[in-house]
């Protein structure tokens, strides 16, 4: 048997994160520009947590890309690698990011893009136009209800 001591360096050299300290961290902000394929842009505020998928959630819902379901998301360079859906959007350098529009599969595909088109239609036209503020009669006893007097 040896004199000499034995060090145990792994458990010692470096410390296990903490949970909790992961969770108290604020989120920056990150601005994230969708290069559309007409030319023109979307500037896109996300939280340094989110994906890709989060940001094309956003990009379902804002009026200028909603009608689009059949596309992917690239780097907004020269090699246009496509990305991957769960990639954070931190990760993005530069946090440039393009819209590239890709044919259906098949038809089923093509019956989702229609039953998107027709639910986004519907909901234009079921809102309609806003109703008018109708003024109170001036001989009721609404008319001096807010003076206080009674």
């Amino acid at each position: 048997m040896g004199k000499g001591k034995i060090k145990n360096k792994g458990s010692r050299s470096r410390r296990a994160p903490n949970r909790l300290e992961y969770l108290n961290t604020v989120p920056d902000v990150v601005d994230v520009h969708v290069a559309l394929s007409g030319g023109e842009g979307v500037d896109l505020r996300c939280v340094s947590t989110d994906t890709l998928v989060d940001v094309r959630v956003a990009l379902s819902e804002l009026p200028e890309t909603c009608h689009l379901t059949s596309y992917s998301l690239r780097r907004a360079n020269e090699a246009g690698d496509v990305l991957k859906r769960d990639l954070e959007v931190v990760a993005l350098k530069p946090n440039r990011v393009a819209l590239a529009e890709e044919p259906y599969d098949g038809r089923e595909a093509a019956m989702a893009q229609a039953q998107r088109f027709m639910d986004l239609f519907s909901c234009a036209t079921l809102v309609g136009p806003v109703a008018k503020k109708k003024e109170k009669p001036t001989d009721s006893w609404l008319a001096d209800s807010g003076k206080g007097e009674r």
